[in-house]
Parts: structure tokens; C-alpha cells; sequence
């Protein structure tokens, strides 16, 4: 009896550790998260001392769930060899392109926070109020007056076309750049959350409008996408198999259609695109002639000194064309295939599942035009490294 009471009091106290690691390495995440989108709107240019700071609390951050899962769980020797790989591939793509990377830092936070068992619902739920909770910081200090509210501030050369601008918008950089991070963090909140489809629904409706009125065209989209989704809902075991190979279809062809353009800009398609796409085609062949594409890339070196035209003053939107540029062959086809991991064929697809599939398609249409996709703290599918 009393060796049962023992057994029992030991299960006790191991779960206990587990449900408090477990929390701590949720709250870091969340922490990273704020940190990250906080770092992306404009306090890098008007606060450079909380710049500063949010940059080493975000790695600090990530050490910590690093330490926690390393030390504090288990590991089978798979494990153990694809922890070893996967931190040589960072690490070394940190020397290359830098500490703060996206694709190391995607490849750590994966390894750690699949390795804790965290779900991709506790990641939605988690990376959905951290970036929702990062934007209401930065929409606070546009009112406050520490970032600007909106507002038009050139720094680029007249042949560029005026999307290359910066355009303020309530202390982000850009519109596109607001309505992106609130239409993501709605959505992966609800999809975390298990919502109902009619209070879904009328959120993203929400976005589509903000989204309209902010001018922020690619993040309405991608919301009119999951809006028109949940509404066909009922229909998802015919429309599962269809969006399953269009998805996939999408996965490999726009990737495709993004290095094509890069090379034929000035083709009659490419300048078509370009008028559709805000000039993206010339600036990708820019980029791609600076740096021809290799299994792994090192960065581009560019030169903002007076007198030199840099295309897009510096900025590679598209985030096929971004990851071969910066990582290479190699990074890109690892960052679609842990997109696809998401999206198992099902023949009965749960509703769930119906809305993760609706989310991936999104992802895979946004990130043609756009860079934010890449990022670990924009988009939980990059995490599928894990």
C-alpha cells in the first residue's frame, strides 16, 4: 500500500514538472512572438534602444525553451540524431546569414517545440495572441505618439515604383504589413481556440473589411480565401480532395512561376505580373543576377551608399525568390515540404482539419507575392521543421 501511494506521489510530481515546463516553454514562445512582431513594425527606426532590447530578449527567449527541452525531456536516439542535425544546419546557416535568421530560428524553435509534444492548436492559440498582442503595443504607441500614426516617407531613388516607399500605418512600416499580422493572429487564434464556424466567420469577415480599408490587398485575400472555406464547410469531404492537389499543385508551381519571372521580368507576362504584383518580377531578376541561385546561398551584399540604385531600396518581397536569394535550393525545398507536412490526404476530413488545409492554401497563394510567410513568427507551418 504504501509502496502504491509512493508510485502514485512520483506520477504526481513528474507531471506536475512536465505541465510546469511545458507552460514556461509556452510562455516563452509567446514572449518570442511579441518580441519578434514588435521588431517588425517601425520601433526599429524611432526606438532603437527597445530595438536592442527586444533583439536579445527574443534569443533569450528561445534559449530557454532550447534548455527546456533539451534538459528536461526524454530523447529516443532518432531524436537525438535529428537534434544534431538539425542545430548543425542552424548554426551554421547563423555564421553564414547571421544570429537572428529565420530559417535557424525556424529550425530550433521546431526541433524544441514539437519535441515538447505542443500541438499545432497550443501553437495557433499561442502565436495568435502573441502577434494580436504585439499589434495592439505597436497601434498603442502610434496613438501615443512614440511611432508614427501614418504617413508617406520616401528614401528610395524616382525610377522606383512608389510601392518601394515606406507608407506608416498605425506604427507599422507599410499597411500590408498591419493587416497581414492582424488577419494571421485572428485566424491562427481561432483555428487554436476551436472557435465555432459562425463567430470564425464573422472574424474574418472582420478582416476582409479592415483589411479593404487599410489597403492591405494580399492579407484580405488570403482572409476572403478562409471566410469563403468555412462557409463551404459542409461541403468539405467533395472539396477536400480537389483543394488537397490544388494546394499541392500550388506548392511546386508557384515557386516555379516566381523564378521564371525573375529571369523573363521583361517579358510581355513578366510586365503584366508587374502591373498585378506592384513591380515584384524586376526586382526578383535583380536579385536572382546578383545572386545566382545555389543549393546554399549566402546574402546578397548590397551597397546603400549615395549614388547607387538598389532595387526596392534593399526590400525582396516574395518569399520563394527570398529563401533561394538568402538560403538556397536546399532551405526552400525543406520550408515546402514542412508546409505540406500540415496536409495529409483524408478522405473523411474532420472539419479541422478541413480549416488547417483552407490555412496552408492561404499561406502557399500569400507567400508568392509576399515575404512575411517566412518568418517563424508570422506563419506556425514554418515550425513543420520540427
Amino acid at each position: 500500500m504504501e509502496t502504491s501511494d509512493l508510485l502514485k506521489e512520483k506520477v504526481k510530481v513528474k507531471t506536475l514538472i512536465a505541465n510546469t515546463l511545458d507552460s514556461l516553454s509556452l510562455f516563452s514562445y509567446f514572449m518570442v512572438v511579441i518580441s519578434r512582431i514588435l521588431l517588425f513594425s517601425s520601433i526599429s527606426g524611432y526606438m532603437p534602444t527597445l530595438s536592442s532590447i527586444l533583439k536579445y530578449s527574443a534569443i533569450f527567449f528561445i534559449v530557454v525553451i532550447n534548455i527546456i527541452y533539451l534538459v528536461g525531456y526524454p530523447k529516443t536516439w532518432r531524436q537525438f540524431f535529428f537534434i544534431v542535425m538539425g542545430y548543425t544546419l542552424a548554426l551554421i546557416e547563423m555564421y553564414t546569414n547571421g544570429l537572428q535568421n529565420n530559417f535557424s530560428m525556424a529550425i530550433i524553435l521546431g526541433i524544441s517545440l514539437i519535441g515538447i509534444n505542443c500541438t499545432f492548436r497550443r501553437l495557433a492559440l499561442i502565436q495568435g495572441l502573441g502577434m494580436l498582442t504585439g499589434s495592439l503595443i505597436i497601434v498603442l504607441l502610434s496613438f501615443w505618439g512614440a511611432l508614427p500614426q501614418t504617413g508617406f516617407a520616401s528614401r528610395v531613388y524616382s525610377f522606383q515604383s512608389s510601392y518601394q516607399e515606406t507608407v506608416y500605418y498605425y506604427g507599422f512600416n507599410h499597411p500590408n504589413a498591419f493587416g497581414t499580422v492582424i488577419t494571421m493572429g485572428i485566424i491562427l487564434l481561432s483555428l487554436g481556440k476551436g472557435i465555432s464556424k459562425k463567430t470564425f466567420a464573422i472574424l474574418l469577415a472582420g478582416c476582409v473589411a479592415l483589411d479593404f480599408v487599410a489597403g492591405a490587398d494580399t492579407a484580405m485575400m488570403a482572409a476572403f480565401f478562409m471566410l469563403l472555406g468555412v462557409i463551404l464547410t459542409p461541403f468539405r469531404e467533395k472539396l477536400y480532395r480537389v483543394g488537397y492537389f490544388v494546394t499541392n499543385f500550388l506548392l511546386l508551381f508557384l515557386p516555379l512561376l516566381s523564378i521564371w519571372l525573375g529571369i523573363n521580368a521583361n517579358t510581355s507576362i513578366g510586365q503584366w505580373v508587374s502591373r498585378i504584383i506592384a513591380a515584384r518580377p524586376p526586382i526578383w531578376n535583380y536579385y536572382l543576377t546578383l545572386n545566382p541561385i545555389k543549393l546554399i546561398a549566402t546574402p546578397p551584399q548590397l551597397d546603400f551608399s549615395v549614388g547607387n540604385n538598389v532595387a526596392g531600396n534593399g526590400v525582396l518581397d516574395g518569399s520563394y525568390i527570398y529563401a533561394l536569394v538568402y538560403w538556397g535550393i536546399l532551405a526552400l525545398i525543406v520550408i515546402l515540404l514542412s508546409w505540406k507536412a500540415w496536409i495529409p490526404f483524408e478522405k473523411h476530413p474532420t472539419s479541422f482539419q478541413w480549416m488547417i488545409l483552407l490555412f496552408v492554401f492561404a499561406v502557399t497563394v500569400m507567400s508568392f507575392p509576399e515575404s512575411h510567410m517566412l518568418s517563424y513568427y508570422e506563419n506556425v507551418l514554418i515550425l513543420g521543421f520540427g
